[in-house]
């Protein structure tokens, strides 16, 4: 979606600000640090750090800041599919 623009701007700034809601509001039931297990928060914090880093960066250098933002975006659906819970308590 990022590199062809395939719904606009507009589709990509609501996207990136919907990963900084998802990512703000999972930090509560992320894992303690000692906890094992806590990887996957991290790597989602990481994934929206670098969506974020990416989108201006693609105003100066599309290529660049698109496979920036890619990479987040990538980073960020692993950790979801990792920290969903497989069953209930």
């Amino acid at each position: 979606m990022i590199l062809l623009q395939l719904f606009g701007t507009i589709a990509g700034v609501i996207g990136l600000v919907a990963i900084l809601a998802g990512t703000v509001l999972s930090a509560p039931y992320a894992p303690e640090r000692a906890e094992p297990g806590r990887g996957w928060w991290t790597m989602l914090a990481i994934g929206a750090v670098i969506s974020v880093v990416g989108a201006p960066l693609s105003l100066l250098a599309e290529t660049a800041g698109g496979l920036v933002a890619v990479l987040g975006g990538v980073l960020v659906a692993i950790a979801v599919a990792l920290g969903f819970p497989l069953e209930d308590g």
